[in-house]
């Protein structure tokens, strides 16, 4: 429900903003747009992963949450496994569960 809220409140559909936004829709919104980049579109060619990860921590494609963009850096060259295992987690349901176990050991 709340993976197009944006971290500076800009998105929809409950105007969420920050740490309201459950960090599990963080992430998806994260997985979404980086998803989007590296695709072929109709109007678009697919950007490459270092394009694509380099728009991303440049703020040119929304506002996220400043420590998942450092976990985003940090992980980069392992993205495609990283995005596999969360998209499994989150069809589990335990997605929130597993990242708030990683999120509070940061």
């Amino acid at each position: 429900r709340w993976h197009h809220e944006r971290y500076d409140g800009g998105g929809y559909p409950d105007g969420l903003k920050g740490e309201q936004i459950p960090i599990s829709a963080q992430i998806v919104s994260l997985a979404d747009v980086y998803d989007a980049l590296v695709s072929d579109c109709i109007y678009k060619k697919a950007y490459s992963h270092k394009e694509a990860v380099r728009m991303i921590l440049a703020g040119e494609c929304g506002a996220f949450n400043p420590l998942l963009l450092e976990c985003l850096e940090e992980i980069q060259g392992k993205l495609n496994i990283f995005f596999i295992v969360l998209l499994l987690c989150i069809n589990l349901k335990i997605g929130e569960k597993l990242f708030g176990i990683l999120y509070k050991n940061r």
